[in-house]
């Protein structure tokens, strides 16, 4: 990554972890390791943060947990001619 000040977005979760062998292949199109799905998540993720100069990294010890970073190259600009929203909750019911 270049050098600079970036914005940097994680997500964990404490849930069975990934191993190394599914981590060397998850960011590849079309890997999966579901029976049904197409396996272009990931693929595309990196594939979107890389397009803005940007990196995702994954931490992952199988039975620790995942933790998902992406990091973004800080930009100063205003945006112009953007609406607001009223805010989303993206917390999973239950």
């Amino acid at each position: 990554m270049a050098a600079g000040p970036y914005v940097t977005l994680s997500v964990a979760d404490d849930g069975p972890g990934i191993s190394e062998q599914v981590r060397l292949h998850m960011y590849e199109p079309f890997y999966t390791t579901r029976e049904e799905g197409t396996g272009l998540g990931l693929s595309m993720v990196r594939r979107l943060v890389h397009s803005l100069d940007g990196e995702i990294l994954c931490v992952s010890e199988v039975g620790e947990g995942t933790d998902f970073r992406v990091a973004l190259p800080l930009v100063h600009q205003v945006a112009e001619n953007v609406e607001s929203a009223e805010p989303v909750s993206l917390a999973r019911p239950g």
